[in-house]
């Protein structure tokens, strides 16, 4: 029994649009009937927070982006463009709407990360989105036109950091087929802290290195500078060339600046060949430079940045798990609601009735319709949700009908297959005549024919009909077997199987 639509599309039919009084509520458990005031909240709630609105709004987020190269270009120009101007406000207006649905849909709380303890937690994020949407969009393009018309480079400053919002994008790409380019901007973001130390221990060392080159390497270079501007015979190659020299290693500033060259591997050889030629012994200076802060620093830093990416990978595999975990809370959630429901003398499990009767209701039946459970299909659902007390638990509920939601999975395939397997074993066994079935049909043949006399033999044909039929049904299950064995194989989905009940 499969059904393809997703089950966890009725979360928000379940929260809101509950007109029965005995449905009870999602967060406390009461009977309440809701007021068409808080069914709309909830309805801007549930928008807000679907993956719809977010890619949506992330389309306008990139579109905007686009435009901002020539915003960027009349800025640099001084100059001013009626059609850009009108799309500054389209963009204003947006996200502006944006924000008030946010907000009224959230709480304004969700936008105060500092409420305190007792007060519903914020976000850090919701609060600098705000943020950006006010000082990039109404600021510039509401309130400083009003002030006057002085101030355009700042306006367009302030506009062009909307950018930022760039990082909100990243939240619509975490699906599978974006996967790769998450783990790059996740990398990217997570090594901030890491670049920072990165820069400073590289600045400390550069200093270091720079302080002894200054004092070893420099005055070398200054008094060959020196001779050879006094000396008649000093060609204007030559004194070019030493003045090259004095301006990459003449003070802490440059010398630090040309060691950041030699840590780049910028065209650095050429240079130091020139410094050998009057300072012999500087190779030793750059080939303790090039092998603590090119070959062992920067060879760390990488190797950590990559333990960190994949750090950051698992993570993000958790956080999935975590996810699908939550989903399951929430729609087990939702499944309680419709349970309480059809649980009408309250007991904690469903009988036959009673799910009956809540098919025939019309307000339950919208929501077990939102279930993709018709009213048809009544008796056939609690017959597969059964194990055979003849009542249904919450937990029998929920898993029986997680498993009908989607397409069969390897695992149900794996598990059908291995249960028929394990009744054909037991039905070959009692065909054979020396198994339980055979034992069993005997021992009852025996004791009817003790009780009914030996003319009677009505118990016998009976017993001779079970057999045959089981026989019968073992062919059935035989082919069964062949066709989910044949699925697997192929690695199908969706196998279609025909048999007799048993």
């Amino acid at each position: 029994f499969q059904r393809k639509s997703p089950l966890l599309t009725i979360g928000v039919s379940l929260r809101v649009g509950v007109t029965d009084p005995k449905m009870a509520d999602d967060d406390t458990g009461t009977v309440r009937q809701p007021t068409s005031m808080k069914e709309f909240h909830a309805r801007m709630a549930n928008l807000v927070k679907s993956s719809h609105f977010e890619s949506f709004m992330a389309i306008f987020i990139l579109a905007n982006c686009a435009v901002m190269g020539v915003q960027a270009q009349l800025v640099l120009d001084r100059k001013t463009n009626r059609g850009v101007d009108g799309l500054e406000q389209v963009w204003t207006t947006i996200f502006v709407a944006e924000l008030i649905f946010r907000v009224y849909a959230m709480g304004w709380r969700k936008f105060m990360p500092c409420m305190g303890a007792k007060a519903p937690s914020g976000s850090w994020w919701n609060l600098t989105d705000a943020l950006i949407v006010i000082v990039t969009c109404v600021i510039p393009s509401w309130i400083l036109p009003l002030v006057g018309s002085g101030g355009l480079d700042i306006l367009r400053v302030l506009t062009v950091l909307r950018t930022l919002r760039l990082i909100r994008v990243f939240r619509v790409l975490r699906t599978e087929f974006f996967k790769d380019v998450c783990t790059l901007l996740r990398g990217m973001v997570d090594s901030m802290r890491m670049l920072f130390w990165t820069c400073l221990v590289i600045a400390v060392l550069t200093y270091i290195f720079a302080i002894f080159g200054v004092v070893l390497i420099s005055p070398v270079l200054r008094d060959a500078y020196s001779e050879a501007l006094s000396s008649a015979s000093s060609t204007e190659f030559d004194i070019k060339e030493l003045a090259d020299l004095e301006e990459m290693f003449g003070g802490m500033t440059q010398f630090m600046f040309t060691l950041t060259q030699v840590l780049t591997l910028d065209s650095w050889t050429g240079f130091v060949r020139i410094v050998l030629k009057y300072c012999p012994t500087a190779w030793i200076f750059f080939y303790a430079y090039v092998a603590l802060a090119v070959l062992v620093l920067m060879n760390i830093v990488t190797a950590v940045l990559v333990d960190k990416a994949l750090t950051n990978s698992q993570k993000d595999a958790d956080e999935v798990i975590a996810q699908k975990q939550i989903d399951k809370e929430n729609s087990l959630k939702h499944f309680r609601t419709v349970f309480q429901a059809l649980d009408t003398d309250g007991s904690g499990s469903l009988t036959h009735e009673e799910f009956s009767a809540g098919c025939l209701n019309e307000e339950v039946g919208k929501h077990l319709l939102a279930l993709e459970i018709e009213p048809a299909n009544c008796e056939e659902i609690f017959q597969l949700l059964d194990t055979g007390d003849g009542i249904l638990t919450l937990d029998e509920f929920f898993d029986g009908l997680q498993r009908m939601e989607g397409m069969a999975t390897a695992k149900d395939m794996f598990r059908l297959r291995q249960t028929t397997e394990h009744i054909l074993k037991s039905l070959h066994t009692g065909s054979s005549g020396d198994g339980r079935v055979t034992c069993c049909c005997q021992a009852a043949d025996n004791a009817k024919l003790a009780d009914f006399g030996p003319s009677d033999d009505a118990i016998s044909r009976r017993l001779d009909a079970v057999l045959a039929a089981l026989v019968a049904n073992n062919a059935a299950l035989v082919a069964t077997n062949e066709k989910v064995d044949m699925c697997l194989r192929q690695g199908t989905r969706e196998p279609w199987v025909e048999t007799t009940a048993i």
